[in-house]
C-alpha cells in the first residue's frame, strides 16, 4: 500500500513543498502511479522519520540528507562515528551555553546593583568583561591598562556613551 504526498505531509506535520524538497535532494524516492502521482512507501516514511529524528539531535538537514540519501550506503560503524562526533559538538555547545548563562546571571546581578546605586560604579566587571561609566574618563582616571583591557575584552567594535534614565552617562558596547 502506498501513501500520497498529502498523507506524508500530514504524518510529519510538514508541507508538500518540504516533502518535494527532500525528494529533489535524493533523500526519498517515491514511486509514481499510472497517473504520475507520487506514491510513498514504508521506506520513504522511514527515511523521513530519520530526517526528523536526526534534526532533533542537532544534525543539519544537509548532514542527514548526505548520510541517509537513498543512493548512499554507510556502515553502522560510520554512523556510530558520526553520532559520537555530534555528541562532542553538543557537549561543547552545552559548555558554551552554560558560560553564556553565567555571564547573563552575573550581568543581571551587577546591573541591578548599578541601577540601584549608579553613582557608586566607575568600573563594572562582569565575567571577563569590563564596563566603564563615562565618569571613569571624566574624573581624570587615566589608567591605560584598564581602558586597554576594557576595549580588548569587548567583542563589539562600536562603543558609545548613552544616557540612561536615572543614571550617569554609561559607556555601552553595541
Amino acid at each position: 500500500m502506498g501513501y500520497t504526498i498529502t498523507d506524508i505531509a500530514y504524518f510529519f506535520n510538514n508541507t508538500k513543498g518540504a516533502i518535494r524538497f527532500y525528494e529533489d535532494k535524493g533523500f526519498i524516492t517515491p514511486e509514481r502511479n499510472a497517473t504520475g502521482y507520487r506514491i510513498y512507501n514504508a521506506k520513504d516514511i522511514l527515511q523521513l522519520f530519520y530526517l526528523r529524528r536526526y534534526r532533533e539531535y542537532g544534525f543539519s538537514i544537509q548532514e542527514t540528507i548526505d548520510y541517509f540519501r537513498s543512493d548512499n550506503v554507510h556502515s553502522l560503524n560510520k554512523l556510530l562515528v558520526s553520532l559520537e562526533e555530534k555528541d562532542q559538538e553538543l557537549e561543547q555547545r552545552q559548555k558554551e551555553l552554560a558560560n553564556m548563562r553565567l555571564w547573563l546571571k552575573d550581568y543581571q546581578s551587577k546591573l541591578r546593583m548599578f541601577i540601584n546605586y549608579p553613582d557608586s560604579f566607575l568600573l563594572l566587571k562582569i565575567n571577563g568583561y569590563i564596563y566603564l561609566n563615562i565618569d571613569f574618563f571624566e574624573k581624570g582616571n587615566k589608567s591605560k591598562d584598564i581602558i586597554h583591557a576594557w576595549i580588548n575584552a569587548s567583542p563589539w567594535t562600536n562603543i558609545k556613551s548613552v544616557e540612561m534614565p536615572m543614571m550617569n552617562k554609561y559607556i555601552h558596547p553595541e
